[in-house]
């Protein structure tokens, strides 16, 4: 997580999260109708239940949205941590 936020702005930019899918980074948040000085980054379960299909596959969009990742290219272990994370959860 330290490598995704010492990111650049633009990268995270790049994966925000928006009216049509709330998944992915934020720096936005309100608390009592006034911005928070925090980024996050929110993932979930793909619907699909499937980490092996693409996380932009529309099988796995739910009322969530998808999942919005960094490009493998910048991290390359991100998405295989977050996936270990996820199936020793379930």
């Amino acid at each position: 997580m330290r490598a995704f936020f010492a990111l650049d702005m633009g990268v995270k930019r790049q994966i925000k999260r928006d009216g049509g899918n709330a998944r992915g980074w934020y720096d936005d948040e309100l608390t009592k109708q006034r911005r928070d000085w925090k980024q996050g980054l929110d993932i979930g379960m793909p619907a699909s239940r499937s980490w092996a299909v693409p996380d932009d596959h529309p099988s796995n969009a739910n009322l969530d949205g998808y999942n919005r990742l960094p490009p493998p290219r910048l991290l390359p272990d991100f998405r295989p941590t977050i996936v270990e994370y996820f199936e020793a959860s379930t």
